[in-house]
């Protein structure tokens, strides 16, 4: 999810991006963990997992590079983010108060995965 000022100026855009991005995204983490063996599926669950990103998109929302600013300590996992927003492209319309002084917009977000089991959610 990308949190700044622009997401609430540009909201449509954002949730079109969100909704190009999500479900291919959520494919990409099952394929991964259904490649995973036990013993790094255990590894993976020790603690929540972010990736922080950052897209680059020409003036017509066409994708161009992505940067990994934070790594979630699994590059594969990492990787799905990258490429969930690399098979979505292009995105339309974008706002043309996104292009930034270098002539290209800077999409920055986070995506978390936490396997840790749930604890606490029984009924009293």
């Amino acid at each position: 999810t990308v949190l700044n000022t622009d997401q609430f100026t540009y909201y449509t855009f954002f949730e079109r991006v969100n909704e190009q991005i999500r479900f291919r995204w959520v494919s990409l983490i099952r394929n991964y963990l259904n490649t995973v063996n036990e013993k790094d599926l255990v590894t993976l669950s020790q603690f929540e997992r972010i990736t922080q990103i950052e897209i680059v998109l020409s003036q017509d929302g066409q994708y161009l590079k992505s940067f990994i600013h934070h790594t979630s300590s699994d590059h594969s996992l990492d990787m799905t983010s990258v490429d969930a927003f690399q098979t979505a492209a292009p995105f339309l319309n974008p706002p043309k108060g996104l292009v930034e002084e270098d002539g290209l917009i800077h999409i920055h977000a986070q995506f978390v995965v936490d396997l840790r089991p749930r604890t606490g959610l029984g009924v009293n």
